[in-house]
């Protein structure tokens, strides 16, 4: 493999990772407020943040696979 195909593909993988991380952090949010009945004062921030928490642990285990 070239350069350039090892780097499509981590910049592939990066950016599947970062679409499912917020998929994560919102439907995590929406479930918890619908079936739970707990209502977050700034949902979206939650959101964010449960989104860039689940971006940080899937990427540190990636980068721990794959050294």
């Amino acid at each position: 493999m070239d350069k350039k195909d090892v780097l499509a593909f981590k910049g592939t993988v990066v950016g599947i990772v970062a679409l499912l991380s917020l998929i994560v952090g919102f439907v995590t949010t929406f479930y918890v407020s619908q079936f739970l009945g707990y209502h977050f004062p700034d949902s979206p921030l939650i959101s964010l943040f449960l989104a860039i928490a689940t971006f940080a642990f899937i990427m540190f285990f990636f980068s721990k696979t794959n050294y």
